[in-house]
């Protein structure tokens, strides 16, 4: 699971900047009901995929890598808070309640 610290940093020369939507995840438990917006940094040691809103990252060297690293990434926290619901802190209670409105578990 990987979660930044902080927003990923202003882009520098070389750096180009994308921005997607993600409607699947990697976990077939998992749909997305409404689309996920990242953005896709690219630089010399590879690709970031960001979403500023729950602060869930991927990394790969390319970006069909990093955007299956997000999905495994953002899916497993999901279930991961989902699990814990009763023994989450303020910060990652807010950050269920951020992918509740854009990921559910499949019936």
């Amino acid at each position: 699971m990987r979660r930044a610290a902080a927003a990923v940093a202003p882009m520098t020369e070389g750096e180009s900047f994308t921005e997607l939507r993600i409607d699947t995840l990697a976990d077939s438990r998992l749909t997305v009901i409404s689309p996920l917006r990242v953005e896709v940094h690219r630089d010399a040691e590879g690709v970031t995929v960001h979403d500023p809103e729950s602060e869930v990252f991927g990394y790969g060297a390319s970006e069909a890598e990093a955007l299956e690293d997000f999905r495994e990434a953002i899916g497993e926290l999901f279930l991961t808070l989902d699990s814990d619901r009763n023994a989450l802190g303020p910060a990652l209670q807010d950050t269920l309640r951020i992918l509740e409105t854009r990921i559910r578990k499949t019936a």
